[in-house]
């Protein structure tokens, strides 16, 4: 009785929500798991909404309002996954013995402090200027007196990478808590077979925020001029390259909403209500060499020495580790789709870049969402144990590896003129804008401004097309058609003047492809999201009570390392190898973005590397199956021992007669003497 007497006293206290120190008896209404998993919820969504969505619709316009190039912004968008790896292991083994809602609500307001700085470097630079009068579109008639185009780029904007760099960092050592201590203390809160739905519905808030971010953003990026606040006009319509819409807004908006949360957040006790008697009726699941010894220690994790032992004996667990490798695995496919998937929808069905950021948000990230939600009611409804929910997680994956190959659902490339097909005339032995009929304009090719001809063939740009003439509507500021044009027809003799004519924006291609694809990645993104919460609860059942938020940040740490760190990385050096035309920068000739992607090649990059990285996943799910040891078969092996030794304890007994409230046990020595122990 004396050990249960030192746990119960150990047990932290379930106290009252009070903000500050007030908390009257009518507040406590909110003081329960379902309060602080709305707050928390919203706080997840909004993170994501920032780091998941905002982020990634941005990176091409910060580009080029800024400056950077490809490398500049990897550097960038790393900056929240490396404070989030750097900060994982100290916030979890602390912090999971101190008030970890009020790390949670500190947490939210740090992260929105990191979303201001990072909207900082729109207040702090000058207008932009895209040299709009140093822009070449038409074949020029005397092509001495064009500028190089280079005067219009006033100063060196590219050192603001390190004031968005330091808003990614805050904002990821600001994500931290909640990722980690705010599951944790929701998983404690409420019953087993509960807790599947609760952390479902926390994870589908990861997933939310992106799909809201797209949406939102897109609206801003796209409907919305950079500098309206300042009260810039002009003439640029979001179809022309050198637009950048408002990237800053949506940053703001998430540093208000953290700003309202943190109030609330920190409001929660150390443990709610009901805590400990969950805790009491919870079976063990911990695996046998899962640490339940040091576990005991009341000293132990008290000392910043023990962090490596903890670690040790938690990757000592070959079921935690193998759900680990899994999951970077499936982590490496997620993020990276989240950044791309967009751009390859813009890219493979010919859309806008607002259209297709859109269709990603409002169609297919619910899909994750769903597929979070419909894995907890399945577990709630089952009550399956650790085995039967490794078995799900892999064969979801594998069932993904089957429907992946829908990829394959694509439209071809469009007929760019000495691209994909050779110019009207000629043959296409290598790719090359610049051909005879257009050689005497010196044409830039930094943006991409494409036109259409009646023989259905895109142009790079009106300059491409040899137009040395533009024709517009009443009224209008863009030009309805290019005129003059020596590279497109209808061709006139050549004594006589130009009679080509082509229209703004790139031909047409016949595709009705896309609503098939949506379908099949759909479930296949519904299905691949099956895994993440049988995942998290498995990993909170199998690792001691006391060791939970801890492992929960070492699987972080593994998971941002080797999966989302990478995943945008392997995702990105694939997509640029199907590049067929890159920007050429007109002041230096330094290579650009990619303007024009080979379509099968990048829908084969795709399916590669997505069944891959399924596979492999289910490959370490299966493996995480087979390695399951729980403690309590090891308890039953010794109770089966002890049910045939029966007959030594009655002969022992009878040569050592048992005082009240002692008990015998087979002494481990070479004679086999019995002796008594401990009163009970």
């Amino acid at each position: 009785m004396s050990d249960t007497g030192s746990i119960q006293k150990d047990e932290p206290k379930e106290g009252r929500y009070k903000i500050l120190c007030w908390g009257p008896s009518w507040l406590q209404w909110i003081n329960n798991a379902k309060g602080f998993l709305v707050g928390i919820s919203l706080c997840i969504a909004t993170s994501t909404f920032i780091t998941g969505g905002i982020v990634n619709i941005n990176v091409s316009t910060v580009e080029k309002r800024f400056g950077l190039n490809s490398s500049d912004s990897a550097i960038v968008l790393v900056g929240y996954d490396i404070a989030f790896c750097i900060l994982t292991i100290f916030v979890t083994y602390y912090g999971g013995r101190a008030s970890r809602p009020k790390l949670v609500g500190a947490g939210c307001g740090v992260f929105g402090l990191g979303a201001l700085v990072y909207a900082l470097p729109h207040f702090t630079s000058p207008n932009y200027l895209f040299g709009d009068d140093e822009l070449q579109v038409v074949c020029p008639t005397n092509v001495s007196a064009v500028s190089d185009g280079c005067s219009g780029l006033k100063g060196d904007l590219s050192n603001y990478m390190f004031v968005l760099l330091i808003g990614e960092l805050l904002m990821g050592a600001g994500a931290t808590p909640m990722f980690t201590l705010g599951l944790t203390y929701i998983e404690d809160a409420v019953s087993k077979h509960a807790a599947p739905i609760y952390l479902s519905i926390a994870n589908s808030a990861a997933v939310l925020g992106p799909m809201v971010g797209f949406i939102v953003g897109g609206e801003f990026l796209f409907g919305y001029y950079v500098d309206f606040d300042k009260g810039v006009e002009n003439d640029l319509t979001v179809f022309d390259p050198r637009w950048v819409g408002a990237w800053w807004v949506a940053p703001l908006i998430a540093t208000a909403i953290c700003s309202i949360l943190v109030i609330p957040l920190i409001g929660f006790p150390k443990q709610l209500p009901g805590t400990n008697a969950n805790r009491a009726k919870r079976v063990s699941e911990v695996h046998k060499h899962g640490g339940s010894k040091a576990a005991r220690d009341t000293e132990f994790g008290k000392s910043f020495k023990d962090i490596p032992k903890a670690t040790y004996i938690i990757l000592r667990n070959p079921t935690f580790l193998c759900i680990i490798l899994g999951g970077c695995c499936q982590a490496v496919l997620i993020n990276g789709v989240s950044a791309f998937m967009a751009k390859f929808i813009e890219v493979e069905f010919h859309l806008s870049a607002g259209r297709a950021a859109q269709i990603s948000g409002a169609v297919l990230v619910p899909s994750g969402a769903l597929g979070h939600i419909l894995a907890g009611i399945i577990i709630n409804r089952t009550k399956w144990k650790t085995p039967a929910m490794l078995k799900f997680m892999a064969a979801s994956v594998f069932v993904v590896v089957a429907i992946v190959p829908v990829g394959f659902v694509y439209c071809d490339n469009s007929n760019i003129a000495g691209v994909t097909v050779p110019y009207p005339g000629d043959t296409l032995d290598a790719r090359d804008l610049t051909n005879a009929c257009n050689a005497h304009c010196e044409c830039q090719e930094e943006y991409y401004i494409p036109v259409c001809g009646s023989n259905n063939i895109t142009y790079f740009s009106p300059c491409h097309a040899g137009c040395y003439d533009a024709e517009y509507a009443d009224n209008a500021t863009s030009p309805s058609a290019y005129t003059i044009c020596t590279c497109a027809p209808p061709f006139a003799s050549p004594s006589d003047l130009p009679t080509g004519r082509t229209t703004p924006g790139k031909c047409s291609v016949p595709c009705n492809t896309l609503a098939g694809f949506l379908a099949g990645m759909f479930f296949a993104i519904m299905i691949s999201f099956f895994p993440l919460t049988p995942s998290l609860v498995i990993q909170l059942r199998i690792v001691p009570e006391s060791m939970r938020s801890f492992a929960l940040g070492v699987q972080w740490l593994f998971v941002r390392l080797i999966g989302t760190i990478p995943g945008p990385i392997i995702y990105g050096a694939f997509i640029d190898m199907t590049c067929i035309l890159w920007q050429r920068r007109r002041c230096d000739d330094a290579k650009g973005s990619c303007w024009v992607y080979n379509n099968h090649d990048l829908a084969v990059a795709f399916i590669v590397i997505s069944m891959v990285g399924n596979f492999l996943a289910g490959v370490f799910f299966s493996l995480a199956c087979i390695f399951y040891k729980p403690e309590k078969e090891k308890a039953s092996k010794e109770a089966i021992k002890s049910k045939f030794a029966t007959d030594e304890e009655k002969s022992a007994q009878e040569q050592y007669p048992k005082p009240d409230g002692y008990s015998f046990k087979k002494a481990k020595t070479n004679t086999e003497s019995y002796e008594i122990i401990d009163r009970l």
